[in-house]
């Protein structure tokens, strides 16, 4: 009788650890599974007016997937903070999608505008860190404050403060552009030929830029070039 019940009891003890090594393999994967569902590319600080992430609507505090659209309308903007000292602020009626799955970072602008002070990107040798596409340009950054605004023929580049590449659409029209104080950039289309021609700062004023390095605990030195 005690032999039966001590065998009883190890095989009690096995059943109980067979169930714990169950439920800690179900629990190693359902946590695999919840890393790989809130992978991130930032958070969402503020939103007014109508936003919406792959097609729902947008609240404050929401993560970011590293893959994501985002669309704001009329009177409606928001914000994205992603790696701590990266904001992105994008104004009304903009949509953009971004890929943040890959080295380099990646905003697709199809229409609209935005604004960013990017202070917190991986180094990348010789390459951009942070890259925004429209329908007629490509901006390369390294690290900078921009504003950029963009529509089917037409994309404004302002180099608030900082350094960044460009280049039209097709690859051409490479250049580099330094700025401690806004230096603005038009790519427009004129019967399939991409023209680039200087602007002037409008849309937005050094307050909106400080603004928003602010959020990011950075202040901009509108005297020196940053390069870093």
């Amino acid at each position: 009788m005690d032999r039966f019940r001590i065998t009883g009891g190890v095989m009690f003890v096995f059943i109980l650890a067979a169930m714990f090594a169950a439920c800690q393999k179900q629990g190693t994967t359902t946590g695999s599974n919840t890393a790989r569902g809130t992978l991130k590319s930032g958070q969402v600080i503020y939103i007014e007016g109508t936003v919406t992430m792959n097609q729902k609507q947008v609240s404050i505090g929401d993560d970011v997937p590293a893959t994501a659209t985002l669309a704001t309308g009329p009177a409606s903007e928001c914000e994205i903070v992603f790696d701590k000292k990266n904001i992105i602020k994008i104004a009304e009626n903009t949509r953009v999608t971004l890929d943040f799955s890959g080295q380099v970072k990646k905003l697709d602008l199809a229409q609209g505008s935005l604004a960013s002070v990017l202070k917190n990107l991986n180094r990348l040798s010789n390459a951009d860190a942070f890259q925004v596409r429209t329908n007629v340009a490509v901006m390369g950054v390294r690290g900078t404050v921009f504003y950029i605004r963009a529509d089917k023929d037409t994309t404004y580049i302002c180099d608030c403060n900082g350094v960044i590449s460009l280049k039209d659409e097709s690859g051409d029209n490479l250049q580099e552009v330094k700025a401690a104080h806004h230096l603005a950039t038009v790519f427009s289309s004129d019967n399939g030929q991409i023209v680039v021609s200087p602007g002037t700062m409008k849309y937005h004023t050094d307050a909106d830029m400080e603004a928003l390095a602010a959020k990011i605990g950075y202040s901009i030195n509108w005297k020196v070039i940053d390069e870093h």
